[in-house]
Parts: C-alpha cells; structure tokens; sequence
C-alpha cells in the first residue's frame, strides 16, 4: 500500500515541473526522471511495508486460490436402497457443513549462486480445503463397508479425512457426536434403521474444492436367524489361504523399501511400498480377511492356516523341501525383517521368476504366523497349522507330482527339510 502511494506521489511531482513541454526531448526526459523516482519510491514503500506489515507483497506466491464451490447435492424424496449380499452404491447426501479454508504459508528461500548472493526470503501460501459431511447410504442392517471410491478411485478414507464413522443402521444407533457437535444436542436425527458414514474434515483439495462423487461397496449377508439349514450359520470351519506371501497373514502392516548399502550403512533409494495393505481399511490385509469370515460365517470355530515351503524337482531322490523369498535386492521390510527356520533374506534361496514376476509369493515369515495364530485365537477360533509343499518349478503339473522309485522313499523323507515339512506335527492351539 505504502507503495502505491510514494509512486504515484513521485509522478505528480514530476508532472509539475512540466518537462514534457520541453521540445524534442521533453518527453524522454521526464519518462526517465519518472522510472528513477519510481524505483526509488518502491524500494523505499517495500521497506515501509515490511515493517509496517511484516511481509513484502512482492515476496508472496500465493497459490491458486479457489472462488466457486461446486458442492455435490442430495436429493429429497429418493428412495431408499435394500441390499443383499454385495451391491456397489452410490449414497445420497443428508448432512454437511460449508467448505473450511486453510491457509498455508511457508517460507521459500530463492537466491542466485556464489557465496555473495543476495538471498530473498519469499513466502508460499497455498490453500486447503475441507468439510464435514455425511452420506445415506442403504437401508440397515449391513454387515459392513468394505470399499470407497471417489471421482472413481479407489480410497483409503484415513488419508483424507481426520475420522469417519460408520453406522450399520441398527434400531439403537445414536446420533454422531460430529453431526451433534454442529446440531446440538437432542436436536441431532440418530437416523435409526438407515445405514450411513460420516467423515469429520474430509479434504477437498484434490477434487479443487468439491465434494467428489462417493461409491460404497457395501456387504450385507443373507443370515436367517434361528434357522439352522442356512448355509452360513452352518459353516464351522474354513482353510486360510493363499500360503505363500512372506507377510500375508501378518497381523501388522508392512513395507518395503529399496535401497543401497555404502561403507556398511544402508540408505533408502526408492518409495516405500505396502506389502500386505490392499484394501482402503488402513489395516492388515489378514485382519480384513478375519473380520469378513466371522462376518459372513458367525458360527466358524476352526481355521487351518496353509503354509507352503518349497521343493525344487519332481524327483524325490533329489529333491530338496525349503522356504524361499521373494526378493533378493538390498530391499529391506519395516517394521520387522523375513525370517524362518533359521533363514533370512540373504540366506534363503528365490522363487523361481517368470516374465520378471515371481511365480509365487515367498513363504510367510514365522513371526507372520505367530501373530496371525494369536490374532485368531483372541477371536475365539481354533488354530490348525497346515504345512503344504509347493513346487517351485516351470511347466510343472497342476498341483505338482512328486515321482521317485519306492527304494527311494525313505532318501526324500530322511533329508532334515523334508523331515520338518512332511513329518511336522499338526499344531491345534
């Protein structure tokens, strides 16, 4: 502001000498009487401005700031969905609150090269956009939510939003303590008998403002209650698979990063990736599969958890029974590292690849297991550990046959491998 004002007092004054009427040079003289007066008017309003106001105004990028809201509408009047089994929705809105602006300001230090550069101290701001809001879904009771999308991707709503709350849309249900925060309470609907998730700020900056088009996943059983010859009231017990992925059945998540080992000390090179996270939960892939069985079959008491070790050759008198890996780049797995039976990740031999993919996943890490089994049993379920040789090995036969003479049996079943996978004893925890 401050230099607004010098500038444009700079230019009356120069006006009232009357040098353009000079002639031929008139005009030059007083077009560069003015540039230098101005120069020095806005140098001298920037110093007044800084510390009148803090900032310099030509130090500030301002990122785009956005000025029209396309807010997603609810309908009134449209009719409510009945689902069963898995049925992909899109929802109505029924509440939300405006857009909440944040802005951002960070510091941006710009400077030419050599020691002796003068180094400019410029501030970014950037905006930030969130809401509240909550979305009818079906009517209850579901079993659960299992995927969202928005714009049609695929989400985790942890990532976007501070929390969400999902109501199955039960007879009992209470009011959203976020909704009430804004309602007030004995003023806010428990919308009793319709299933609907809430998201408490949930950010719109990367849909430029807008609230996106929500789709649910969402799952509802065909349980009968009380009548004994319906299919999944009369499913007690179920086999755990795939078998092979070092962390398939653990119970934490985990990742994996690459990197490069210098002088003894690894550093990180590339992303970190999720290993046993698929699915927008947040939470590990075997604890999702947990909640769906249980879900889907509330009668199950027994799992037999399949894990595979591998064998190299369809000949029993050479073949040799171990656990393998995945991967054997300086990759390294957070927050615990592959072991079993003594093996780690240097030592233990590769699946076989295949169009540079490995043809199975690695066999699951012992501590994997260890978790999983607790995880289940703290559930209630019985445990049975279910070791099962795959074979690791190209155009092999479906399953895999294993073919020796029988004077040869007892040359496969003596090796100390082939003792702990043929002859380990099944495990009932």
């Amino acid at each position: 502001m401050t230099t607004t004002v010098l500038t444009s007092a700079s230019n009356s004054f120069v006006e009232s000498f009357g040098l353009s009427q000079i002639p031929v040079f008139g005009n030059i003289v007083e077009g560069q009487v003015k540039e230098g007066l101005n120069a020095g008017a806005t140098r001298l309003g920037n110093s007044i401005d800084s510390n009148l106001f803090g900032e310099n105004e030509k130090n500030i990028i301002r990122g785009k700031k956005l000025t029209d809201f396309s807010i997603q509408k609810s309908s009134y009047g449209d009719a409510i969905p009945i689902i069963y089994g898995k049925t992909r929705i899109a929802g109505n809105i029924v509440w939300s609150t405006n857009v909440r602006i944040v802005e951002e300001r960070a510091p941006v230090n710009q400077g030419g090269k050599g020691s002796s550069a003068k180094v400019e101290r410029k501030t970014e701001t950037n905006f930030r956009y969130f809401v509240n809001i909550a979305i009818a879904l079906c009517e209850g009771e579901i079993d659960y939510v299992d995927r969202v999308w928005a714009d049609s991707n695929l989400i985790n709503p942890n990532d976007y939003c501070a929390s969400y709350s999902i109501y199955k849309g039960d007879e009992t249900q209470l009011p959203d303590p976020v909704i009430e925060s804004y309602e007030g309470e004995n003023k806010t609907p428990a919308y009793r008998g319709l299933a609907y998730i809430v998201f408490e700020d949930f950010e719109l900056t990367e849909f430029r403002g807008r609230i996106p088009n929500f789709t649910f996943e969402i799952i509802r059983n065909l349980k009968i209650s009380g009548d004994e010859n319906n299919l999944e009231n009369n499913v007690t017990a179920v086999n755990i698979i795939p078998g092979s992925g070092e962390f398939v059945y653990d119970t934490l998540t985990h990742s994996k990063k690459d990197g490069v080992e210098i002088l003894g000390i690894w550093h990180q090179t590339g992303e970190e990736k999720f290993i046993n996270q698929n699915n927008a939960s947040g939470k590990a892939d075997a604890l999702v599969a947990l909640d769906n069985l249980q879900n889907n079959f509330p009668n199950i008491e027994y799992v037999s958890l399949v894990c595979c070790w591998f064998g190299n050759s369809l000949d029993a008198n050479v073949c040799t029974v171990a656990p393998r890996v995945e991967y054997k780049t300086q990759t390294k797995t957070f927050p615990t590292e592959w072991h079993v039976a003594g093996y780690n990740r240097d030592t233990a031999a590769l699946v076989t690849y295949a169009d540079e993919r490995p043809i199975y996943g690695g066999t699951p890490s012992d501590e994997s297991i260890l978790r999983f089994i607790e995880e289940a049993t703290n559930r209630g379920l019985k445990v049975k550990f279910y070791p099962m040789i795959f074979m690791d090995i190209i155009d092999k036969p479906w399953r895999g046959y294993i073919t020796c003479d029988s004077s040869e049996v007892h040359i496969f079943s003596l090796k100390p491998t082939g003792i702990i996978i043929l002859f380990f004893i099944m495990l009932i925890w």
